[in-house]
């Protein structure tokens, strides 16, 4: 095994037998010991559970076939709507007065 040092001081070594070059660093995967990072749990509602905007989202997404996005002021924080249906990525279908909208978990909250 033959070993050379590189000017900005990181080893080198290259095995003869088999004439693979390696390098000292560690596979990214497995640096730091580091978990993968999962999103937060979503909340957990139920079809038919009362809700209300607990923070104001950027836009308004529509539930409808053809979604369309609408400004934040459509529904003011308060407002209390239920939940309809669950749709993927955390997404929860939400009535409300002014129409059925998929909303993020971390919008809404339960009421009590």
């Amino acid at each position: 095994m033959a070993e050379t040092n590189k000017p900005d001081g990181q080893d080198e070594t290259t095995d003869a037998s088999t004439n693979t070059h390696t390098t000292e660093s560690e596979d990214p995967t497995t640096a730091n010991n580091a978990l993968p990072i999962q999103p937060p749990p979503p909340h957990h509602f139920t079809v038919g559970d009362r809700v209300c905007i607990s923070k104001q989202p950027p836009y308004f997404k529509t539930a409808d076939t053809m979604p369309m996005l609408r400004p934040p002021d459509t529904i003011p924080v308060g407002t209390e709507g239920r939940i309809m249906g669950s749709s993927p990525g955390g997404y929860w279908i939400v009535r409300f007065p002014n129409g059925s909208f998929l909303m993020d978990s971390q919008y809404i909250q339960a009421m009590s």
